[in-house]
């Protein structure tokens, strides 16, 4: 079996997308309702509906369903110049609840500059092992290109990660070309020379720099890694994959140093490979041996931390 065959075959076993996790990525986008107030037709999408307003829609008007407000709002312009204000949701849309934008159709022209590009990772504790799905994630609404003012989200599979206690594994390529998966990258020993064998799936850009979006985070609290504080590495760090990767190897010193307010020595080590050994042997697991405390030191810093977990 071939590099390539092995890695499509690894890409194959993730765990598909769910409507879930499509829904989510689908919040990551510009929320619009677009209407066309001749008809009183309406198209939402944030929940992809499409329907006629009628008379007794327009009579009962409550918080949760005010279609008079979608009706009657102020069609709202894109930004012609980076000094015109961007459109903001004002409105709650009366099918889903989500705040949106309003845009009257027949004002909206071409609607080229409608489209957005984002970027998810989606993750999933799945057969044994925490997996993250990378996509490249794109929507259009232009009239000439037969876009669906309604539909779902336009998303290429761009990379696949697994991670367990000990080996991280992944497969990525390229998100402009349509090339197969071309190999499978392994870690599975502690960082050596300040490298990670695994590295991110996109390339640096105006919106996200390297970095990207991430859903699915509840998944880490049934894997082993539950205990690294990844909501707060999430918030904070670019190379969230990363974070993961060195999960992978050292969860017990990532859970003390984050629990002692020592996120940006984990964000050093994770991002650029620097261990800064004066203040941490990232090759001991015991937290007195690891950070070179006495017992007095060490009963202090324990009020700290807790319960350690690893």
């Amino acid at each position: 079996m071939t590099s390539q065959e092995k890695a499509e075959r690894f890409a194959g076993k993730a765990p598909p997308l769910n409507q879930v996790e499509r829904d989510a990525i689908n919040a990551l986008f510009p929320a619009y309702i677009f209407r066309r107030s001749r008809t009183d037709e309406i198209w939402t999408t944030c929940c992809h509906k499409h329907m006629v307003v009628k008379d007794e829609d327009i009579m009962i008007t409550t918080p949760e369903r005010n279609f008079p407000a979608v009706m009657w709002t102020p069609h709202q312009r894109e930004q012609r110049n980076r000094w015109d204000d961007a459109p903001k949701p004002t409105v709650q849309c009366p099918l889903c609840g989500r705040m949106v934008i309003v845009k009257e159709l027949r004002y909206t022209g071409g609607r080229d500059n409608l489209s957005r590009y984002r970027r998810a990772v989606v993750l999933r504790w799945y057969r044994g092992a925490l997996w993250a799905r990378a996509y490249d994630c794109a929507k259009h609404y232009s009239r000439d290109k037969g876009y669906s003012l309604t539909g779902e989200p336009k998303i290429k599979l761009v990379g696949v990660y697994r991670f367990k206690p000990g080996l991280a594994e992944a497969t990525t390529r390229d998100w402009y070309w349509e090339q197969p998966f071309m190999s499978i990258e392994r870690q599975d020993g502690p960082l050596t020379k300040g490298k990670w064998h695994i590295h991110g799936p996109f390339t640096a850009n105006a919106d996200y720099g390297v970095g990207y979006d991430v859903i699915g985070l509840d998944e880490i609290q049934k894997s082993p890694f539950r205990y690294c504080m990844a909501e707060e590495a999430e918030r904070k760090f670019t190379k969230f994959l990363h974070f993961l990767t060195a999960c992978c190897f050292y969860p017990r010193q990532i859970e003390m140093l984050m629990k002692a307010g020592m996120s940006d020595v984990v964000m050093d080590f994770v991002e650029r490979g620097v261990k800064h050994a004066a203040v941490i042997n990232w090759d001991e697991p015991n937290p007195s041996k690891a950070f070179g405390l006495n017992r007095q030191d060490t009963q202090r810093a324990g009020r700290r931390w807790g319960n350690l977990h690893h």
